[in-house]
């Protein structure tokens, strides 16, 4: 079975960045200065997830998304709202699970981002509702492979 390097890290407030192989997820990305050392300019990320619409959730997830023509990654009513502003979006739903390449190595599973409740508010920057918030359960090791 082949290897796959993992790393997972912390950028501030709610914020990580996990790499799993050739992909970087980034996580509800809020990277003012005083609540992180890194700013969205410096993030290289395929993927943005956003769990609800909260500026201190998805402040930056625009600016990264935008740089590095990711993903974001986030209930439908938030993935449009990005899309509205020129972004790929992955809209999901609770309940709900996306597969998403991590390579281009046929070898190496595709991440499964399932969607689960997270209750709590969600209204977006400009006030719209945001609808349901979201927790991730992110999962590499789908298709019969093992991450042991």
């Amino acid at each position: 079975m082949k290897s796959t390097t993992k790393k997972l890290t912390w950028l501030g407030h709610n914020c990580f960045i996990f790499e799993y192989g050739d992909a970087k997820f980034i996580v509800d990305p809020f990277l003012i200065p005083d609540s992180s050392p890194f700013s969205a300019e410096s993030i290289a990320a395929d993927y943005v997830l956003v769990s609800h619409g909260h500026d201190d959730h998805c402040a930056d997830a625009l600016t990264i998304a935008r740089k590095n023509n990711a993903s974001v990654v986030a209930v439908a009513e938030i993935a449009g709202f990005f899309t509205k502003r020129g972004v790929k979006t992955e809209p999901v739903n609770i309940g709900g699970a996306i597969y998403l390449p991590v390579s281009g190595d046929a070898s190496v599973p595709k991440a499964q981002i399932l969607a689960v409740q997270a209750p709590h508010s969600s209204t977006l920057p400009q006030g719209d509702h945001g609808g349901n918030s979201l927790g991730f359960v992110v999962s590499f090791s789908q298709n019969g492979v093992s991450l042991s």
